[in-house]
């Protein structure tokens, strides 16, 4: 029994939780960046790793300005003193579990039954304790051989008696999400990890991280302000801009810098929020996103330069034959497609339109015909769109999936506070990259033409069309004050280039992420499926 609390002293309680391990991909541990590709032991795992917690919760006795005032004490040696709570004859924990895995194949032998026991001993109820160690008594980290219902038991030892145990079911299932398309899917403007600009050395840190857990960040004002005059003196037309590079150290981290794939898109982002590791439900998230890429030249094969494959890095194969080849046989539950905006070329014409604004290009500087051309262009794209889409679908056949997702893209990249197209800001200010409200208005009418075809074409092959993502981007364009878009400034920053803007910043991708992963939840994790709750096959009765 706990002692009465003081004033100063914190009561911690105690708690029973059982939960799987999560099965998001990490850097420098899933994927292989000088094979470019996801390591086996990741996608067909060994063994799903259980934690038991069976914490008894701990009172504070003295804390450190207590110690420190008495007598004959070192200051330098005080620490925190608490007391475990519960009966004083506690000498340990002894851990048992059982269970059947699923079945590899669904008509194939039925696993043996997996049991497992173990025994830890305290060495005493006073002390300093930190609960979350995991070496302490009260925890036990289990392997178990796959997926399946398990079956918990924990019991506290009390000298030559035993407390009654306490009992826990997990069901673990492990579903296979896949992300493919183009930079959306990539996440581009979104490093793991961001670099630095070298020789860079402003009054203030570079940046600040406001949640190293999710990578938020915010860039300094002095780190936003040398960027801003160094694209205002080196970079000063659409032309020179797309070639604009800068050398950092340290580089930036990407999962596959080579495709500029990053754990930080938005179907990164939906993956973890899918996962709900103390219901057992686990997510294998690969994504296979390559910025620049269409459906034919990035999804059915390997990007192009110049008429040659540019993804010789992947073996010249596009994101479709990648996945193949990464997966084997394995059930995919969904697959995430982010793919169109190149297609129907959004942001080629976002390029044309400032650039060929300028007296000089091949439009003579005239902003009217310029739209004109740029507009006839997307309708002719978007009427080729119906049949790209059909060949991917027949592409995707070949594959074991379950449901597959179109994703809308947003649509108010310039749109101001109030949801209103206007004028270009920053860098589309310059004299040769003048973005007018016009412009602005005809690229939302394309992304909102797009997003039509799209969803179409989700309804023609019965997929799922995830939603609501433009009307979330709603005035927080490129200008607004509450930017959803990565701006060149940051780009330039954070990977040494400007590839990364226009792209959704992280508050963009966890929106897009939060999209994606509601649709998901709704029509495959709480859908009742034939498929599988394992690497291999559906998962077997435990009886």
């Amino acid at each position: 029994m706990a002692v009465p609390a003081r004033p100063h002293q914190v009561l911690v309680p105690s708690r029973f939780r059982i939960e799987a391990a999560s099965r998001h991909p990490r850097l420098g541990r899933d994927y292989d960046p000088a094979t470019h590709s996801y390591r086996a032991s990741y996608v067909n795992p060994a063994a799903y790793t259980i934690t038991v917690d069976a914490f008894p919760g701990k009172t504070l006795l003295f804390n450190k300005g207590d110690i420190q005032h008495r007598p004959g004490t070192d200051p330098r040696d005080a620490r925190d003193i608490w007391r475990l709570d519960g009966p004083k004859d506690t000498t340990g924990w002894q851990f048992k579990i059982e269970g059947r895995p699923a079945r590899k194949m669904p008509f194939g032998p039925r696993p043996p039954r997996f049991t497992a026991e173990h025994t830890t001993r305290l060495v005493t109820m006073k002390g300093e304790f930190h609960e979350d160690r995991d070496t302490n008594a009260w925890n036990w980290h289990i392997n178990v051989p796959g997926p399946g219902t398990y079956v918990v038991a924990v019991t506290r030892l009390r000298g030559a008696n035993t407390a009654a145990p306490r009992v826990a079911t997990l069901d673990v299932e492990d579903l296979l999400v896949v992300s493919i398309g183009d930079s959306a899917a990539s996440g581009q403007g979104n490093p793991d990890v961001p670099g630095e600009p070298r020789g860079f050395d402003p009054d203030l840190s570079f940046w600040d991280i406001l949640n190293p857990a999710s990578g938020l960040f915010k860039l300094t004002k002095a780190a936003v302000n040398w960027a801003a005059d160094l694209i205002k003196t080196k970079f000063t037309s659409a032309a020179r801009l797309g070639d604009a590079k800068i050398a950092m150290d340290p580089a930036p981290v990407w999962l596959e810098p080579l495709a500029y794939r990053s754990l930080r898109s938005g179907p990164a982002h939906a993956a973890r929020l899918l996962e709900d590791r103390g219901k057992g439900r686990l997510i294998t998230f690969l994504s296979f996103g390559r910025t620049d890429s269409t459906i034919l030249n990035g999804l059915i094969g390997p990007r192009r330069s110049d008429g040659r494959p540019g993804d010789r890095w992947a073996g010249n194969l596009g994101q479709l034959d990648e996945l193949a080849r990464t997966i084997g046989r394995r059930h995919i539950h969904a697959v995430l497609i982010y793919i169109g905006v190149n297609d129907v070329g959004v942001s080629g014409n976002l390029t044309d339109l400032v650039a060929a604004d300028l007296v000089g290009s091949d439009t003579l500087g005239d902003p009217t015909r310029n739209r004109k051309a740029v507009e006839a262009r997307a309708k002719v794209n978007l009427a080729a769109l119906p049949e790209k889409i059909q060949t991917l679908a027949t592409a995707l056949t070949r594959l074991d999936v379950g449901q597959v997702y179109l994703t809308e893209y947003p649509t108010s990249l310039f749109d101001d506070a109030a949801g209103n197209p206007q004028a270009g800001c920053g860098v589309f200010t310059n004299p040769g990259m003048n973005l007018s409200r016009q412009d602005a208005v005809l690229v939302k009418s394309l992304a909102e033409k797009l997003n039509a075809a799209l969803k179409a074409a989700a309804t023609a092959h019965g997929w799922f069309y995830v939603s609501g993502i433009a009307a979330a981007f709603k005035g927080h364009g490129y200008c607004a004050g509450k930017t959803f878009f990565v701006g060149a400034e940051e780009s330039m920053l954070l990977q040494g280039d400007t590839e990364g803007m226009v792209h959704p910043n992280p508050e963009g991708s966890r929106i897009i992420g939060e999209m994606i992963a509601a649709a998901v939840r709704q029509h495959t994790v709480n859908t009742p499926r034939p498929g599988s709750h394992g690497p291999q096959g559906p998962l077997a009765p435990t009886g």
